[in-house]
């Protein structure tokens, strides 16, 4: 069983060997060597085809170079050749090289995020036990057919250069000593010794389905590679051209089935335009049969018209002088209006002295007006009537009182004179030297000037109050008079206001009248302007008329001779032409018929169009759709799978491999490990698989 193991491992490694040649790089231009680098991604799967680890190699052809820059987010930078130690970046690392003996220098970085770096593709295995689906891990030393189906599935996620340009190839194998049977389906078999291999391609873009069947009595399996490299080969170089031209001829055929079609629709659609043409024709042909029935009847019409035709040449003739005596009556009718027009325009310059004197006639009457309700303010107050009457009435009592009080001052002043004449008397009484002589005398003195002055005072009163009497009975005699003047004015209150308030109405009124006016006055002017434009339009329309008529009525004359010589002619030709149509419109009638009927012979073109459309657009489709073969660029440089800031690499390379099927895997990679010592290049190479899984280092 050991041995068994280690030549299988031996020829999976020499099959790794075969998948890990470099691609062909192109010339280089002469010019200073420059470090060359191949890049390869390995990629440990488990039995299922999920990713388990990942870390990219880099291979450098160092062409005399000391250091070295690479770009890319890493985890982890070792060192395969020498001692050298990486110096991490945050955007790569660096290597200075001091204990590089050889041109090649390998390291491998294992990359700060695997799912950053999308593989073109991703893969799904399954197993079967004799058509029963199985665990892998049970399948190890099985007897039976096991049936390893792998399912590889386009990554959208993947950069367009790797899903447009990568080819795909999927490899496993088996010791036919050891093995009853190894079957996969369209796959390319190669023999190694006692070792058959089944190699599948896949193109660019193809999701397909691989499946190999090895029947044994004691299973194991060296695990599925797979191998994902540009397709580079010079043969390819041919795809591009393919893609030219089945772009140029796309749109050829796109275009010459668009002109197909859009004339088959007008064909089509044409059909019923053919059978309403030949309808219509046959229509015609009636038409000409009832005119050929209509001729006893038509003939009679175009004499006829004929004849109105002659009447209306005289009518021409005679309407050209009355249109010249139109022009003349127009054009004096236009200088009898523009003469008054110009009278009622220079009348409007007398508006403003009329608004003038209304407006100072407003003015007086409104100041008449003023002075009447004055007037009658005073009417209203009845003249002071009743404070006259009363004042009268006053004076009346007054005096009453007065010759009164003048009753009672006589009786008191013939009492002072008694008094006087008494004293006189008791002086004369009283002896001379009396005590009483000299007052008395004195009182006497006294009484005598006061008794002369109330008398004179008496009569004055007594005068007064006569003429007091008078003015009572005047100023009565007065207010009789004043009440009938009064009884006058009443009559004509208010009248002098109305007369001066109609008057103040009527000037506004015909001041209103004089600004209307005014406003009418202002309109001749455009109406003169549109009459003089009406007139000018006019003697210019009235020549051009009686042209027209003139031009008319020889218009009408040779249409009457052109008629009647068309109706002599066709009279002549009547029998002659009737039999020419009538064949012509048969024969027409006949072939829109045959056109109009031929339908289905456009729809059958039309569906035979449609079908070669149909597949040519389908075989390209499922091309583009199965593949991106048609989009694999040669002329484009390989792309860095770490950065894009890195130089372009010499080759390029997805490397995966499942975990293999064994039942003593697991000692001899324990073993392996306790065993390990510094192997070259190629062991640390080999030490990438042991630190991605155990079972990928016994491989090698």
């Amino acid at each position: 069983m050991k041995t068994k193991s280690k030549f299988l491992r031996c020829t999976a490694l020499a099959l790794t060997g075969v998948l890990l040649a470099p691609q062909a790089a192109p010339l280089a231009l002469a010019a200073a060597p420059q470090p060359a680098t191949d890049e390869a991604v390995y990629v440990n799967l488990d039995e299922y085809g999920a990713l388990s680890d990942m870390r990219v190699v880099k291979s450098v052809t160092l062409n005399g170079a000391t250091s070295l820059s690479d770009y890319g987010s890493y985890s982890e930078v070792n060192n395969l050749t020498s001692h050298d130690e990486p110096q991490l970046r945050t955007d790569g690392v660096d290597f200075t090289l001091n204990d590089v003996t050889g041109s090649r220098f390998y390291y491998e970085c294992v990359p700060s995020d695997p799912t950053a770096l999308q593989m073109p593709w991703t893969f799904d295995v399954s197993y079967k036990l004799d058509g029963v689906p199985a665990k892998a891990e049970d399948l190890a030393g099985v007897s039976g057919l096991v049936e390893i189906t792998i399912h590889a599935i386009p990554n959208p996620a993947a950069d367009e250069y790797y899903r447009n340009n990568m080819t795909l190839m999927v490899a496993t194998g088996a010791n036919m000593d050891e093995t009853k049977s190894l079957e996969a389906p369209g796959a390319q078999i190669q023999s190694l010794g006692s070792y058959k291999f089944a190699v599948f391609l896949g193109l660019p873009g193809e999701e397909n389905t691989y499946t190999v069947r090895i029947g044994s009595d004691d299973f194991e399996s060296m695990g599925v590679y797979m191998l994902m490299a540009p397709a580079t080969l010079s043969q390819l170089d041919t795809i591009t051209d393919l893609r030219n031209a089945r772009d140029t001829l796309s749109g050829a055929h796109d275009d010459l089935y668009n002109g197909l079609s859009a004339m088959l629709t007008t064909m089509s659609g044409m059909q019923n335009g053919l059978q309403s043409m030949t309808d219509g024709i046959s229509g015609i042909n009636e038409v000409r049969q009832q005119l050929i029935a209509s001729r006893g009847t038509i003939d009679p019409d175009i004499d006829a018209a004929l004849s109105q035709l002659e009447l209306l040449a005289g009518s021409s003739d005679a309407l050209i002088p009355e249109l010249n005596t139109a022009q003349t009556n127009l054009n004096t009718f236009h200088a009898d209006i523009t003469e008054v027009l110009t009278q009622l325009s220079d009348s409007r310059e007398d508006i403003d002295s009329y608004k003038t004197l209304l407006t100072d006639l407003r003015n007086d009457l409104s100041s008449l007006e003023d002075l009447m309700e004055d007037l009658d303010e005073q009417a209203s107050d009845d003249l002071y009537l009743s404070q006259i009457q009363s004042a009268l009435k006053s004076l009346g009592t007054d005096a009453n009182n007065l010759s009164d009080q003048l009753s009672d001052l006589r009786s008191a002043l013939s009492n002072l004179r008694h008094v006087e004449t008494i004293l006189q008397e008791i002086l004369s009484i009283l002896p001379e030297g009396s005590l009483l002589s000299e007052p008395i005398s004195r009182l006497l003195y006294t009484l005598a000037p006061i008794a002369n002055e109330t008398g004179n005072t008496f009569q004055a009163l007594e005068d007064l109050c006569g003429s007091l009497r008078k003015l009572t009975d005047a100023s009565a005699s007065m207010v009789g008079q004043l009440e009938d003047l009064k009884e006058v004015l009443d009559d004509y209150r208010g009248l002098g206001g109305d007369m001066a308030s109609l008057g103040q109405e009527a000037t506004e009124l015909a001041e209103n009248s004089l600004t209307r006016l005014d406003e009418l006055l202002a309109l001749i002017e455009p109406i003169q302007e549109n009459l003089n434009k009406t007139n000018t339009d006019l003697n210019a329309a009235i020549p051009k008329i009686t042209d027209t008529a003139t031009a008319l009525n020889d218009t009408v004359k040779a249409a009457n001779t052109l008629l009647t010589d068309t109706r002599d002619t066709l009279r002549s030709l009547r029998d002659q032409a009737d039999a020419s149509t009538q064949q012509s419109l048969d024969g027409l009638i006949d072939v829109m018929q045959r056109a109009a009927n031929s339908g289905s012979t456009t729809n059958s073109l039309q569906t035979a169009t449609d079908s070669i459309h149909n597949t040519i657009s389908d075989e390209v489709n499922d091309i583009e759709d199965e593949s991106n073969i048609l989009n694999i660029d040669n002329s484009l440089a390989f792309r860095s799978f770490t950065s894009d800031q890195n130089a372009s690499p010499s080759s390029l390379q997805f490397i995966l491999r499942t975990s293999e099927i064994s039942v003593d895997e697991m000692a001899e990679v324990q073993a392996a490990e306790a065993e390990e010592t510094d192997v070259g290049v190629w062991g640390r190479i080999v030490n990438i698989f042991k630190k991605i899984a155990a079972a990928i280092a016994s491989v090698f």
